[in-house]
């Protein structure tokens, strides 16, 4: 059976294994490539948007609009015109002017000097440089910096550059560019630092957290240059002045939810906002991506070898949801764009190709059970070959499940022979666990036998003796012969059947059978052989006078242990009427019948208690013959001018009884029941004391079941210097409820 499974584990497991490797190369394919990074790039711009800090209102942007184009002319502009804009800026008190325009040709002399004029009396410009890379080639970078006479006169120079995805749209900008030992920091990163903050070290690239176009506040520039705006609107704000109109080639392309495309300055103005409210945002390493989605997939891989289909399917979908909020809580409140799209990728090739390759498994299982079952069942092949035209899958179950319907049916066939046999019965497997019960071996074992090892049943129930080699004996006190018939080997193993009958009936008549013919040749030869003997020596000496006395004495010992027995044999066949009873009318009635047997002893039997006590119910006859028994027996074993004290007595419900209860006491003075005596005190034919005369002790065998079938209870108080029984019975109607009549 283990070498049949092997091959199919190897394979499910190299599968499983060959499936996990593709998984994780999609992963790594995903985080590097092209498609994965629009895919990356798509998902962010519908997470970003929600995390977008609102504009800074500190910003205000000067437009080089249409409206200004009109003013002052064709693009590029006399130098002269951005002195004029920047003195009134400067004139409105502003706190800092990032100018994104760049100035890295010359032009007039006279409008170079007159711009540097203003630069130098503002001392709050920030101008651009352009840094174009020559990577292609192996150049190094080509840094175009404003004019030296300009860029001594502003404040200081950053760079404008921002950084274009696969996609071609705008997500980032290098805050810093290195070219050999100098580096060239973002304009915005110089505005910031102006503005006292303190920029992380995080690495050089900044995600821009794009806000919809229009967001910012914005000025036309010719209403700078005319003095229409209200210098209250320009003081302490950080001003940015760059191109908006049309047709100047400072359009960026952006993310849909931002508008689609907006100006360089505005692109600038949403990175500077950021950076004044401390919001950081940036890319996770690739690796951390490719870890993350790595370690989900192979989660999910081994969760794929116990799960179904549908809860496996419904685990994928929770694990690219589970991982998609993880990249957004990330970019919440890291601040890190943790990408899910290496994740989603690894998830939509791994789940497919694991369902394909189960569902192939499956199809060759089905087919191969067919044919197997098929040519055991010959009579369960049915027409369902065609029943699902061209589906293989479908026609395949269809024929499994009438196969399987046919062992179900034979499987019931054989459980209801198990079940209707007179005897518990237990299909047991090769690994000695029971596969099959009836309702007697259930009723011996417990419900839940099927499972469970036959062995620790056995143990469970059994006294842990053996009778016999084939028999135990049941807790309960039930002898049980069992057998075991193999029912041979199959590819599960050798199973058998556990057959267990019970025989405590022929084991007590067998006891029984015993007990008699012991009575016979013991209890009753030994009175028989005395008279016997009596006979022979009044044969011898005939002068003397026959031993009437002894010979009728052995008689009658011989008679009480026939009809005891005889009583006692009755009575074990016997169904006690049931009736009220007076207590007190029956005792003063077995007082009465002992009359003679206590005149003989010189014993007094006394009755006392209550006159009138409360009914029970039972067989009054039973009942007077088993008070008679222990009156006959007190009177025996009383010395001579003894007295026999039977009391009646009534017992109120408690805690320890449910009910009241009538009880009888007979009380005697002799010598008390020997310790030998008292290991089977109601056994018939038990111990006795050999010093004693012989007693096959039916009597009480006769009140303890007598008592018994009348559902009452019999106790002994034996103590040095006499014996009390007590016989007790549920009260059933009280003296009051009588009638009188």
């Amino acid at each position: 059976m283990t070498s049949e499974k092997a091959p199919w584990r190897n394979r499910l497991v190299l599968e499983w294994i060959t499936v996990l490797l593709l998984g994780l190369a999609v992963t790594v394919f995903a985080a590097q490539s092209r498609a994965g990074q629009e895919v990356s790039a798509w998902l962010f711009d519908r997470a970003a948007i929600l995390f977008a800090p609102e504009p800074d209102a500190r910003i205000l942007i000067v437009q080089i609009d249409e409206a200004s184009l009109a003013e002052f002319g064709r693009w590029p502009w006399p130098r002269s015109v951005h002195a004029r804009l920047i003195d009134r800026l400067t004139e409105g008190n502003v706190a800092q002017i990032g100018y994104d325009v760049l100035f890295v040709e010359p032009s007039t002399p006279e409008d170079d000097a007159e711009l540097a004029d203003a630069l130098g009396r503002s001392k709050k410009v920030v101008l651009p440089t352009y840094i174009t890379t020559s990577e292609m080639n192996g150049g190094p970078l080509d840094v175009q910096l404003p004019l030296p006479n300009l860029r001594n006169a502003a404040q200081k120079a950053g760079h404008v550059n921002v950084v274009f995805d696969a996609d071609g749209q705008v997500r980032h900008a290098d805050l810093s560019i290195e070219d050999g030992a100098q580096a060239h920091p973002h304009m915005m990163k110089v505005v910031a630092e102006n503005a006292g903050v303190a920029v992380p070290d995080f690495g050089q690239k900044m995600i821009i957290p794009f806000n919809p176009a229009g967001s910012f506040s914005a000025v036309s520039a010719v209403s700078i240059v005319r003095g229409e705006v209200p210098q209250g609107l320009l003081k302490g704000r950080i001003v940015l002045v760059g191109a908006t109109a049309q047709g100047n080639g400072d359009i960026l392309s952006v993310p849909g939810p931002a508008g689609s495309v907006m100006s360089g300055v505005e692109v600038q103005a949403n990175m500077l906002s950021a950076m004044l409210q401390g919001v950081w945002l940036r890319d996770a390493a690739p690796m951390t991506a490719i870890l993350f989605a790595s370690f989900t997939l192979l989660l999910l891989m081994a969760a794929y070898w116990w799960l179904p289909p549908d809860r496996a399917l419904l685990l994928s979908a929770l694990a690219a949801l589970l991982g998609s909020a993880v990249s957004v809580g990330a970019l919440a409140w890291l601040k890190i764009w943790l990408t899910p799209a290496p994740l989603l990728a690894g998830l939509m090739l791994a789940y497919p190709m694991w369902s394909w390759r189960r569902l192939s498994a499956l199809d060759r299982f089905v087919q191969k059970q067919v044919v197997t079952l098929g040519d055991d069942l010959d009579a369960a092949r049915s027409d369902s070959r065609g029943r699902f035209g061209l589906d293989t899958i479908a026609t395949a179950s269809a024929r499994l499940r009438d196969l399987i319907g046919e062992l179900g049916e034979r499987r019931r066939f054989v459980q209801d022979v198990i079940e209707s046999a007179p005897d518990a019965m237990c299909v047991v497997d090769s690994e000695g666990r029971v596969v099959l019960a009836n309702s007697r071996a259930k009723g011996i074992f417990g419900p839940e036998v099927e499972g469970r090892s036959v062995e620790g049943c056995m143990v469970e129930v059994a006294k842990g003796r053996h009778v016999e080699a084939d028999e135990i004996e049941l807790t309960d006190g039930r002898t049980m012969l069992v057998r075991e018939v193999s029912l041979g080997s199959s590819a599960a193993g050798q199973s058998t059947v556990l057959r267990m009958a019970d025989i405590s009936e022929r084991r007590a008549n067998e006891r029984e059978r015993n007990e008699f013919l012991e009575f016979l040749s013991h209890d009753m030869r030994a009175p028989l052989a005395r008279i016997l003997g009596v006979l022979e020596i009044a044969r011898k000496n005939p002068a003397k006078d026959m031993p009437f006395d002894r010979i009728a004495d052995h008689a009658k010992t011989s008679l009480k242990l026939a009809d005891d027995f005889v009583q006692l044999a009755r009575l074990s066949a016997l169904t006690p009427e049931q009736s009220l009873i007076d207590l007190r009318a029956i005792t003063d009635e077995a007082v009465d019948r002992v009359y003679d047997v206590s005149k003989s002893k010189q014993v007094r039997v006394s009755v006392e208690g209550l006159d009138e006590p409360p009914l029970i119910a039972g067989d009054s006859s039973l009942l007077m013959r088993a008070i008679a028994n222990l009156l006959d027996n007190a009177i025996r074993y009383s010395p001579k001018s003894g007295v026999v004290r039977c009391s009646i007595r009534l017992k109120e419900r408690s805690e320890a009884a449910t009910c009241d209860y009538l009880e009888c006491t007979v009380a005697d003075h002799g010598p008390g029941i020997p310790p030998e005596r008292l290991a089977a005190l109601f056994q018939r034919f038990g111990p006795n004391d050999p010093s004693k005369e012989l007693s096959a002790g039916l009597g009480l065998a006769f009140v303890k079941r007598a008592v018994d079938l009348m559902g009452g209870a019999i106790t002994l108080e034996s103590a040095t210097g006499g014996t009390t029984f007590v016989i007790a019975f549920p009260v059933v109607v009280g003296p009051e409820s009588i009638d009188p009549a």
